[in-house]
C-alpha cells in the first residue's frame, strides 16, 4: 500500500500492485478459482449491505480482470471502465479498506487464514458501516501524472561555461542518466537510435532554472569532484524549421520514445544501476529556447549523480538490442509488448520503490510473457520455456528451476520479507531472465506473418512450446 503512492507510478501500475496486495491478504490458501473467490471474499469483508455488496463483487471483478487483462495483453472488457477504475484509485481504496478491516480481527488473536476462510460463507450480516467505499473522488486524489507538471517552464538560456542549446533547424533532448558514467560518445545501435554523451557537471546544472543550479545540484562542481565529471546522457534530436512553442510540443513525445528505447536497450544490455531518466522530467531545446518539464524527485536523482555512478559504458559496449526495438517500434508496436517494457523499466527503480513492489513488478512482466502458470497436467510447465530460453547452465535458470515457483508464491500471498542485500538475489535472477526473454519475444513477434489476428505473448509461448516439443 505504501509502494503505490510512489509518484513514478502510473495507475495502471498502482492498481496492479493493489490487486497483487489484495490477493495475498485474500488468498492465502487458495490456488484455484481465484477471481470469483477474490470478489466474493472483498464484498463480504467490506460490503456495508446488500446493495453495496453487489456492487464491490462487480468492482473486485474489474478489478482482477484489469489487472489479468494488462498482463496477458487481453482486451479489457470496458477501456473507459478501466481507466476510471485505475484513475479514481479503486484499488488502493479497497486495499487500504482490507488492511482496516482484517488488522481488528488479528488483532483478536486469529490468524488471517482463518479469517479469511470465514469470509466464503453467505453474509447474514454486514458490519461495515462505509457505503461510500470506493469513493469516485476519495481525499488525496492527485491527476495521473504526479511526477511533475504537465506544462513546461520556457526560458531563453545563455551559459558562458555550457552550450547546451540545438543547432539551428533541429530540436534535441537531454536525458541525463544518474549512476551512469561515460567518457566518450556512443550510437547505441551503430548507424542508428539515440546517441549516448558524457556530460559534465557544469553542463548538467546548466540545464537547470538558475535559483535551482545555485541550490540542490551545486555539489556537482563541489571542489572535491572532477571538474568534468562524465555523466552518460541520452541525447535525441528531431530536424524542425518552425520556431513555435506547439512545434516542440508535437515533437517532444517523439523524442522522450526515442529517450525510452534507448533506456529498454541499456537495461537489456546489463547497466542497471543509473536512474530512470523519465524520474528527472525533460529538458528539450529549440535553438537556445529551454523547455523545462521538471519532476518533484529530480532532486533526489542529480544529488546522488557522482555518488551514484558505479557503472561505465564505453565505446565498445553498445546496446545490440537497440535496432531490434527499433525495428519493432516502426513496424509492430502492440499493447501487450508496451506493458511488459514498462513493468521492465520499472523494476529497476530501487531508490523509490521498495523490494517487495519491485519483485511485484516484474513477475507481472515474467507472467505477460511466459503466460499462467499451467496446470500440472501440462507437459510444458514454464520452468522448461526457462531452461529453453536461458540455458541449462546459466545461474537463473538454476535459481528458477529451483525455486521460481515457490518464490512467485511467496511474493503473490505475502511471505517473501527479504531483510538484506543478499535477500534480494531472486530480483537479480528475475531481471536476468527478463533480459534475455524480452528480444526473443520481439524478434518472435516480428517474424510473425499474421500480427492482425494474434498477440505477442502468445507467439512467443507457442514458439518456445514447439522448440521443446520437437527437442523432445
Amino acid at each position: 500500500l505504501q509502494a503505490t503512492s510512489a509518484p513514478s507510478l502510473s495507475p495502471d501500475e498502482q492498481l496492479t500492485l493493489s490487486v497483487i496486495a489484495l490477493e495475498s491478504l485474500l488468498l492465502p490458501d487458495v490456488h484455484s478459482g481465484l477471481s470469483k473467490t477474490f470478489s466474493g471474499r472483498l464484498a463480504n469483508l467490506l460490503a456495508s449491505n446488500r446493495r453495496h455488496h453487489r456492487e464491490l463483487k462487480e468492482i473486485a471483478s474489474q478489478l482482477y480482470h484489469s489487472r489479468s487483462a494488462s498482463l496477458h495483453g487481453q482486451q479489457p472488457r470496458s477501456q473507459t471502465d478501466r481507466d476510471q477504475v485505475a484513475e479514481q484509485a479503486q484499488a488502493q481504496q479497497l486495499l487500504a479498506a482490507a488492511i482496516s478491516a482484517l488488522a481488528k480481527e488479528v488483532a483478536s488473536d486469529k490468524s488471517v487464514e482463518s479469517i479469511t476462510s470465514q469470509l466464503d460463507k453467505p453474509q447474514e450480516m454486514f458490519d461495515n458501516l462505509n457505503d461510500e467505499l470506493p469513493r469516485p473522488d476519495p481525499p488525496g486524489l492527485r491527476r495521473p501524472n504526479r511526477l511533475g507538471q504537465s506544462t513546461p517552464n520556457i526560458a531563453a538560456t545563455f551559459s558562458p561555461t555550457a552550450s547546451m542549446g540545438a543547432p539551428e533547424g533541429t530540436v534535441i533532448s537531454w536525458s541525463p542518466l544518474a549512476g551512469l558514467v561515460t567518457d566518450d560518445s556512443v550510437r547505441l545501435a551503430e548507424d542508428m537510435g539515440p546517441l549516448l554523451m558524457p556530460l559534465s557537471g557544469t553542463e548538467i546544472q546548466s540545464l537547470e532554472e538558475k535559483d535551482i543550479a545555485r541550490d540542490f545540484i551545486r555539489q556537482l562542481l563541489a571542489p572535491d569532484q572532477p571538474p568534468d565529471t562524465p555523466i552518460a546522457s541520452v541525447l535525441t534530436s528531431i530536424v524542425e524549421t518552425e520556431e513555435s512553442f506547439s512545434a516542440v510540443e508535437r515533437i517532444a513525445p517523439q523524442l522522450l520514445r526515442e529517450r525510452d528505447l534507448g533506456v529498454i536497450a541499456l537495461r537489456l544490455a546489463g547497466h542497471s544501476q543509473f536512474h530512470d531518466p523519465e524520474l528527472l522530467g525533460a529538458y528539450i531545446y529549440h535553438g537556445n529556447m529551454r523547455h523545462r518539464w521538471p519532476t518533484a524527485l529530480r532532486q533526489t536523482l542529480l544529488r546522488s549523480a557522482t555518488v551514484d555512478s558505479e557503472q561505465f559504458i564505453g565505446q565498445k559496449q553498445t546496446a545490440p538490442d537497440c535496432r531490434l526495438l527499433y525495428e519493432y517500434d516502426s513496424t509492430a508496436r502492440h499493447f501487450e509488448t508496451e506493458t511488459i517494457f514498462k513493468l521492465f523499466r520499472r523494476g529497476f527503480d530501487q531508490r523509490f520503490l521498495p523490494p517487495k513492489a519491485r519483485a511485484g513488478l516484474l513477475l507481472a512482466a515474467f507472467e505477460a510473457i511466459f503466460g499462467r502458470r499451467p496446470r500440472k497436467s501440462d507437459p510444458v510447465q514454464q520452468e522448461d520455456m526457462v531452461v529453453e530460453v536461458v540455458g541449462t547452465g546459466a545461474a537463473e535458470t538454476k535459481w528458477f528451476v529451483d525455486a521460481g515457483r515457490d518464490f512467485r508464491n511467496a511474493v503473490a500471498h505475502g511471505d517473501w520479507d527479504p531483510d538484506d542485500e543478499a535477500a534480494l538475489e531472486p530480483l537479480t535472477h528475475l531481471t536476468n531472465i527478463l533480459r534475455t526473454a524480452i528480444p526473443l519475444l520481439l524478434r518472435a513477434w516480428l517474424d510473425c506473418d499474421d500480427r492482425p489476428n494474434h498477440r505477442p505473448g502468445r507467439v512467443f509461448i507457442n514458439a518456445v512450446r514447439s522448440r521443446i516439443q520437437t527437442n523432445r
